[in-house]
């Protein structure tokens, strides 16, 4: 809720506030109040841990939604394996995860980048360059583009992997312009990255771009002015503007409780639609002891 993923997190924890608060409106889980518990990671993986094992061991929490990025997920999963513990982690990640305990909600990077990946090399060529958040979803993604560019007869011939800390992105924008791709992927993440979108406006940097997370998560479409997403295409689970009546539903009771939120991203619509899928398998099983809920 603070720091450099705030933008991604906090609307998580909008929606699952949202969720609870209507389930409660409803009865509860089984004539059961929800009770929500929403400590603040500070986007630090250390903190993440810590308020793991106390919701574990103090709060005796029945089940937890936890982290931002693949990173934490992974910093937190052996605690919450030693304890069995029930965990839904609700980011877009870069698939693999097989474990008992662990329910992933959003979509793979194999399912996002493999929509965007052909789109472009259709529409602007089949010379790709790489730029990706320096961590295993980041990595990982990258790998992702060579695989689905390979199985579009393209080829990835220059990646680059950015530190998340990074905010300055002028030796990377030299480095495309050299290299003059077809098309660039950039697979960014966090506060510090969104400013590569002005930096690359500002150097004339106007080759078409791909991505699986910006706009859906930071919603850089909505803080960034024009032209800084110009040519920029996403392949996304979700998006609040998505017209149906069902998805105007979801984000107009959004926005009645959260007036000033700054956007139902994709990972807000994975926290709530999962904490309904958490109640439904409570009811079904008829009880909250987690291994009865996880069967």
């Amino acid at each position: 809720q603070s720091g450099n993923a705030a933008l991604t997190g906090t609307p998580k924890v909008l929606a699952s506030e949202l969720a609870v608060s209507e389930i409660n409106d409803e009865g509860g889980i089984m004539g059961s109040e929800v009770e929500l518990l929403t400590p603040d990671p500070e986007s630090d993986i250390n903190t993440f841990q810590q308020h793991v094992r106390r919701l574990i061991n103090e709060d005796e929490a029945d089940a937890i939604w936890c982290g931002i990025r693949s990173s934490v997920r992974e910093a937190v999963r052996p605690i919450m394996d030693r304890n069995e513990q029930l965990y839904f982690y609700t980011t877009q990640y870069e698939g693999g995860v097989a474990d008992k305990n662990v329910y992933c909600m959003g979509p793979t990077a194999r399912q996002q980048l493999g929509s965007v990946v052909p789109y472009m090399i259709e529409n602007f060529g089949t010379d790709i360059y790489t730029i990706a958040a320096d961590y295993n979803f980041g990595q990982l993604s990258a790998d992702w583009v060579k695989v689905i560019a390979q199985e579009n007869g393209a080829s990835v011939n220059n990646e680059e992997f950015i530190p998340l800390s990074n905010q300055s992105f002028g030796s990377t924008i030299s480095n495309i312009q050299e290299a003059d791709p077809d098309f660039v992927m950039a697979i960014l993440v966090g506060n510090n990255h969104s400013s590569f979108w002005n930096q690359r406006t500002s150097a004339g940097l106007d080759i078409p771009m791909g991505t699986s997370t910006v706009m859906a998560q930071g919603y850089q479409h909505k803080r960034l002015d024009a032209p800084a997403l110009e040519e920029v295409y996403g392949g996304f689970n979700y998006m609040e503007e998505i017209p149906t009546d069902r998805n105007e539903d979801y984000v107009s009771r959004y926005y009645d409780r959260w007036p000033d939120a700054g956007y139902a991203n994709e990972e807000s619509v994975n926290n709530y639609f999962s904490i309904y899928i958490y109640k439904k398998a409570v009811e079904e099983a008829g009880t909250t002891d987690q291994d009865a809920v996880k069967e």
